[in-house]
């Protein structure tokens, strides 16, 4: 689980989080994304690791195991 603020700052969504309730209702409603039962929890703020993991999808946003931003190997 990933709170809003959390997956807010891995995809650089800065407005507040009434507003990225209602963006995705937006992707949602553009066949963007499926929001499923369990996805959000509005009332501790926190979004599903599937969830999560198709938000960065869409954001072309690359996570590691356990949902962090992934950064590439540097090449040696």
């Amino acid at each position: 689980m990933k709170t809003f603020k959390q997956m807010k700052a891995q995809i650089d969504f800065c407005q507040t989080d009434d507003f990225f309730l209602e963006y995705l209702q937006r992707l949602m409603a553009a066949e963007v994304i499926q929001i499923n039962d369990g996805d959000i929890d509005v009332n501790s703020k926190t979004l599903s690791d599937d969830f999560c993991e198709r938000l960065a999808n869409v954001y072309g946003v690359n996570l590691d195991e356990e949902l962090n931003l992934a950064t590439p190997d540097k090449e040696k």
